[in-house]
C-alpha cells in the first residue's frame, strides 16, 4: 500500500556527472587558452602597427627626426619589441625601413618597417 517516492539523484548518477563535466573541460580549455593567447598576440601586433603608424605624424608636428631604437621612450611600454636597427623618421615625415620582433611570452613575431608611411608587415 506504500510507495516510496525516490526525489534527487543517486550518488553514482553525481559522480558520473562530475567525472563528464571534468572530461570535457580538461578537452576544451587548452584550446580556450591557446585561443586566448593568440587574441593577446593580435592586439600587441596592432598596437604596435597604431603606434608605429603615427610617428610620421609626430615627426611633422614636431618638425624633429625621431629615432627609435626600441618602443620603450613611447608611451606604452609593457610592449617587448626590439629593432634590428633604429627606426629612424625624418622631420619630413618620411620613415626609413627596418625591421624588428615583438616578443609575447614565449612567441616572436617578425616585421619590416617600410617606406614611406611606417607600414608594418608581418612575416
Amino acid at each position: 500500500m506504500f510507495r516510496t517516492i525516490n526525489r534527487g539523484f543517486s550518488l553514482v548518477e553525481l559522480l558520473v556527472t562530475l567525472v563528464l563535466l571534468g572530461l570535457l573541460s580538461g578537452i576544451v580549455a587548452p584550446g580556450v587558452f591557446t585561443w586566448l593567447d593568440a587574441r593577446d598576440a593580435a592586439r600587441k601586433r596592432d598596437e604596435v602597427n597604431n603606434l608605429l603608424q603615427l610617428l610620421p605624424l609626430k615627426a611633422r608636428f614636431n618638425n624633429q627626426t625621431i629615432v627609435l631604437n626600441d618602443l620603450s621612450t613611447l608611451q606604452n611600454s609593457d610592449l617587448e619589441v626590439t629593432f634590428s636597427k633604429p627606426l629612424v623618421v625624418l622631420s619630413s615625415g618620411y620613415c626609413l625601413t627596418t625591421s624588428g620582433n615583438i616578443i609575447v611570452k614565449d612567441r616572436q613575431y617578425s616585421f619590416t618597417v617600410t617606406e614611406p608611411f611606417c607600414d608594418v608587415e608581418y612575416e
